[in-house]
């Protein structure tokens, strides 16, 4: 076991910045997508899956990518002669500027067509985005269709609830909500139905939709 211990520690000493790298770049892109997302509630286990698979699958294909530019990097003379402690925090916190790059554009029909890793990054991220949105907005539909069939003063003090127990919110926002609250309950020109559906609305997405059309 003698001659091993050398073996692992160089081992270790070259994977451990690469796995700090990709840690650094995962986190980031989790929290990318949770600062777009408000994850819903528990789902049955289809939506669940459909939910989960584009979610982590593309935090991993960030982590991949990560490792990946890690080890190119580590070609360079440069990145050679640097700490590898550095060079993973560097490529961990710098990997959403990188994966952004563009090398070249070509023109096609009067249109400016980026070439790069860019162009890859931005289409898997559309492609992930809006089968994660999907997924929240047939669940949000199904909660809001079913909310809507409450009672107009029902709907009203769950908003209301929704106000006083958001603690990131503001007194001056508090009073501005409640008012629109007030307003949307008691609203003439819109139908019952309306009213209720704007409130529901509200109460499912967590206070993100206020407007009166």
């Amino acid at each position: 076991m003698g001659p091993l211990y050398p073996l692992l520690g160089a081992a270790a000493a070259v994977m451990l910045p690469v796995l700090l790298a990709a840690f650094i770049a995962g986190t980031l892109t989790y929290f990318d997508l949770d600062t777009v997302f408000d994850e819903p509630p528990p789902l049955s286990w289809g939506p669940w899956f459909r939910l989960v698979i584009p979610w982590w699958g593309f935090v991993l294909s960030n982590v991949v990518l990560a490792v990946a530019l890690y080890f190119v990097l580590k070609e360079t003379t440069y990145f050679n002669n640097v700490d590898p402690w550095l060079n993973a925090l560097c490529v961990g916190f710098g990997y959403p500027a990188l994966v952004r790059l563009k090398f070249t554009t070509f023109t096609l029909n009067g249109k400016a067509i980026p070439i790069g890793v860019d162009t890859v990054y931005e289409g898997l991220k559309d492609f992930v985005h809006k089968r994660i949105n999907r997924v929240i907005r047939e669940w949000r539909m199904e909660q809001i269709g079913s909310l809507a069939q409450s009672e107009m003063t029902v709907l009203r003090q769950k908003a209301k609830a929704l106000v006083v127990s958001d603690e990131l919110m503001s007194n001056q926002q508090r009073k501005m909500v409640n008012v629109w609250i007030e307003q949307t309950a008691a609203a003439e020109g819109i139908t019952d139905d309306d009213r209720r559906l704007l409130l529901a609305t509200f109460i499912v997405t967590g206070g993100q939709t206020r407007a009166i059309s």
